[in-house]
């Protein structure tokens, strides 16, 4: 057994595959043949879980919930081929007769994680598409509460390197997602280093948003959407006006009549760069009356990479709140098993201007492959607000 040779046995792996086409098929075809097979399997997987790795067990688990939602009725988008490939994984895997016996001592489940990695390689992007459908369904039932139609104005509050960018297709989608609303922008100095544009969202950039808030009236119903370090922005205006309203005094008329006068109905927070546990999140969570929506994406590599490397925390935007706070809301939009890491080179050199003094202006950097990099790593504004989309579209 020390010399077993696994690559051998692979062939031998592919003919038993070829030879129980027709008995998959027959399976797959019959709906109360496929329970009868996911229940074999799943008592299979009870059993070896331990021993099959991260990633496998993820996997399958995901094809459990998959076949389950598609037995139901409930999800209608798992096509033949792929529950054919479904079937034939999990029919080898309960198969007592298999290249290798299960019950062999380190090397008996070799043969099974082999067809099991082989059908998820095949199946990637419908197990992709499967988990961002479960993450619609559940993100539409937070949103439940959400009334659109009731809302005179939406603030966009975009992030770092935002001046020059053109969101006139952005305004369009939340000029569709709040039908009675005013959409506008907050503009503000981004096109700087890092570290300055940070300065000043700290300093004097939430000052302005906070008086924008200000000059709302009382009936005014708006709505504060922040990306990235826009949602940092919007955190730190919150912050400052919880603090503003502690220190008005005791006279309840008098804070009662402020807070209203600034208050939003809601706020959305997307992909933001701000540390997870940033004591302005507290404390906008203690104050607020509204509901705070913080999507999160761990497929999000801008925030996953460079925000983590440069920062050395971790950031809402990628892992959410990772803790229960009153009035902040987690909406997951993505996980990491969605995004492939192929540009090494490029984050270098991203993380080598961040850390430079070299002002931003004077940077060979084309806007088109700004946008580009942003895409690639699941961190643009419209990416994030075509996931709240959806989940507004399935609430209605």
């Amino acid at each position: 057994m020390n010399h077993f040779d696994f690559k051998k046995q692979q062939p031998v792996i592919l003919n038993w595959i070829r030879s129980k086409e027709k008995e998959t098929n027959d399976i797959v075809s019959n709906k109360n043949a496929v329970r009868s097979l996911i229940d074999l399997a799943t008592n299979w997987f009870e059993h070896f879980k331990f021993k099959l790795g991260t990633e496998t067990v993820e996997s399958l688990t995901t094809i459990f919930r998959m076949v389950h939602s598609w037995l139901k009725g409930s999800y209608t988008d798992l096509s033949q081929p792929t529950l054919f490939y479904i079937g034939i994984a999990l029919l080898y895997c309960v198969s007592p007769v298999d290249v290798i016996p299960d019950c062999l001592l380190g090397i008996g489940l070799l043969d099974d994680i082999f067809v099991v990695g082989w059908v998820i390689q095949k199946i990637s992007k419908e197990i992709i598409k499967f988990r961002n459908w479960e993450r619609i369904q559940n993100s539409s039932e937070i949103l439940q509460i959400l009334n659109c139609s009731e809302i005179n104005e939406v603030l966009l509050c975009p992030g770092w390197l935002s001046e020059e960018t053109d969101y006139s297709s952005l305004q369009e989608k939340y000029a569709q997602l709040y039908p009675n609303a005013t959409i506008s922008f907050f503009h503000w100095k981004s096109n700087v280093l890092w570290s300055e544009a940070q300065e000043n969202i700290d300093g004097p950039v939430s000052d302005e948003l906070l008086s924008w808030m200000r000059q709302r009236s009382s009936q005014s119903k708006f709505v504060l959407v922040g990306h990235s370090l826009g949602g940092r922005l919007v955190i730190r205006a919150l912050a400052k006006n919880a603090s503003r309203i502690n220190k008005i005094g005791k006279n309840q008329k008098t804070f009662s009549i402020q807070q209203k006068q600034i208050e939003p109905d809601h706020i959305l927070l997307m992909g933001s760069a701000i540390d997870f546990d940033d004591v302005d999140i507290e404390t906008i969570s203690r104050q607020a009356t509204h509901f705070n929506y913080n999507f999160f994406n761990k497929s999000d590599r801008v925030l996953g990479y460079l925000y983590q490397s440069f920062e050395q925390k971790s950031p809402l935007g990628l892992n959410g709140l990772q803790r229960t706070m009153p009035n902040f809301l987690d909406i997951k939009m993505s996980g990491t098993e969605e995004y492939f890491w192929e540009v090494a080179g490029n984050t270098a050199f991203i993380l080598s201007f961040i850390k430079s003094k070299i002002p931003f202006s004077k940077i060979p950097l084309s806007l088109e492959w700004k946008k580009q990099f942003a895409d690639y790593h699941q961190h643009q504004f419209d990416q994030y607000t075509d996931f709240f989309q959806r989940c507004l579209i399935l609430k209605q």
